[in-house]
């Protein structure tokens, strides 16, 4: 039996580099940073005709490689779904044995969805590991991996997601990219590949992909280098995915086909070009890219979610009276948080939820719900990256998508920052246009997945003006929260949002730990 599931859908243009911080290492300091913009070469009057956003007016258009720190100029038509039941999957650490963060969708009734998608996140994260290995005891090195996704198609029986992977071994970061796609006609996930017709049209792709590359880009001078990276496996093809005019977007990491600093190739082979080359698969998702519908067919009934009613905001509490602690939630909204809000509703407490951006775009009910019972939402940018590692333009971005998404979904943009991993220097400190706000009691929450033990560990520590770290992406962290609530209360602390706590009169730029 199949669900058929209404969706409200959102679609707009993605940008392919620095809108989601992990196309390019344009915005990574520790990277060089590709400055020109070369021209494509022209094509013979025999090209296949078609028209491309990234050759000139005057060449004949057809099958090209982006130009030289171009690839901003092919557009993959990113969609935010509106489904019942639809949530994300988060995990991150706070750097031991090293920085990361990673996020995937899932969505009730469909549990291909987050098992699939969970895997491949867990096998890149574990490959980083087994690859580069946690620094040496009392290294200064920091290492850091980051995953995080986008919906690339939600529509009838097709659903694309787009991850970005980040690595940080230590020096020189380097930007992945992969589609993973879901036929729900079987109800299987199926890699980019499935979008060809055989190893025959994997062959002409790549035939057409590596001839764009030697003529498009003459900055990808490593000799074979092409031949080799752009040869037709499924290994090397693992990120396809269409433009809204139904366009294949070829997609090649860092240095898969040339030097790191020639960033992330894109190869765009026009829609008549490409028509013949599609599976049955490719034809459908093509089609659902191209014409999204408001439906998605999944395989598995379930009932709709359906959110729990809310109550307005209780009014403030006088910190100046009263002995106030600040309780603050990381990295959500998660699956765990409609638990967590469900849980503070019926205790009266009101606490700050520092979201990232990629999970409040696909759970703006869960982010609007928490604004409408009294919590605070903070800005956690966009996918949680290190904001000392990136360019002071990339620091801004990912601050200010963050809070465009949370102003959409609550009608009022946030006041406060928490840096991800707590990371600041000056550069952050000089860009960030808000106050950072820090903690003071950290329960090792993310290491520690045992609700007594953090529960012990927050109630030891607890004093007046201290601003405690929590994670609402984690089952146990929830879990743990009523019995911090009793053993605060026992304590004569009162737990209040951070802007309670601290007041109004913070400045930006500057950091915050607890109250004086």
């Amino acid at each position: 039996m199949r669900r058929h599931v209404a969706i409200g859908l959102t679609v707009m243009a993605m940008l392919s580099v620095g809108i989601l911080g992990a196309c390019s290492s344009e915005g990574d300091d520790t990277a060089s940073t590709p400055t020109g913009t070369s021209e494509v070469g022209t094509e013979t009057a025999t090209a296949t005709p078609s028209v491309t956003t990234t050759v000139e007016a005057s060449q004949t258009p057809g099958v090209a490689a982006t130009p030289f720190a171009g690839e901003e100029d092919i557009q993959y038509a990113e969609v935010t779904p509106d489904i019942a039941g639809l949530s994300s999957h988060t995990d991150s650490n706070q750097g031991e044995p090293y920085k990361y963060f990673e996020t995937w969708p899932t969505l009730e009734g469909f549990p291909v969805l987050a098992d699939e998608a969970g895997s491949q996140v867990t096998s890149w994260r574990q490959s980083f590991e087994e690859q580069f290995g946690p620094p040496p005891a009392g290294s200064p090195i920091v290492q850091e991996f980051n995953a995080s996704y986008s919906f690339i198609v939600a529509s009838g029986d097709v659903i694309g997601i787009r991850f970005q992977v980040y690595e940080f071994p230590g020096a020189g970061g380097v930007n992945l990219s992969h589609t993973l796609w879901f036929d729900l006609q079987s109800g299987e996930a199926v890699p980019s590949t499935a979008l060809l017709d055989g190893d025959a049209a994997l062959r002409q792709v790549s035939d057409l992909a590596i001839e764009a590359l030697k003529r498009d880009r003459p900055d990808l001078n490593i000799p074979g280098g092409i031949e080799d990276g752009a040869s037709p496996t499924d290994e090397h093809y693992h990120s396809l995915g269409f433009t809204p005019d139904g366009d294949l977007i070829v997609e090649f990491d860092e240095y898969q086909v040339g030097p790191g600093s020639s960033g992330s190739p894109r190869v765009l082979i026009p829609a008549d070009v490409v028509a013949p080359l599609l599976s049955d698969f490719g034809r459908r998702a093509q089609a659902e890219v191209m014409s999204p519908s408001d439906s998605l067919d999944l395989p598995d009934t379930t009932a709709a979610v359906t959110p729990s009613a809310t109550t307005p905001p209780t009014g403030g509490v006088d910190c100046s009276v009263e002995a106030c602690i600040a309780l603050t939630f990381d990295d959500g909204p998660s699956g765990p948080t409609t638990e967590l809000l469900d849980l503070l509703r019926d205790r009266g407490v009101h606490v700050t939820f520092f979201v990232v951006g990629v999970n409040a775009t696909y759970q703006p009910s869960t982010v609007a719900r928490a604004a409408a019972e009294g919590h605070e939402i903070g800005n956690h940018t966009f996918d949680h990256r290190d904001l000392t590692m990136l360019s002071k333009e990339l620091i801004t971005d990912q601050i200010t998508r963050t809070s465009d998404v949370i102003e959409a979904a609550t009608g009022k943009r946030p006041t406060l920052l928490r840096p991800p991993y707590g990371a600041t220097d000056d550069k952050v400190a000089a860009t960030a246009g808000m106050p950072l706000i820090l903690w003071s009691i950290d329960p090792r929450d993310w290491a520690d997945h045992d609700s007594q033990l953090v529960t012990q560990r927050v109630l030891d520590a607890a004093s007046r003006g201290d601003i405690v770290l929590l994670h609402d992406i984690h089952e146990t962290s929830v879990q743990a929260v009523p019995a911090i609530l009793d053993g605060l209360a026992e304590r004569g602390l009162v737990p209040v949002t951070v802007s309670e706590l601290l007041g109004s009169d913070l400045v930006a730029g500057q950091s915050y730990r607890r109250a004086s």
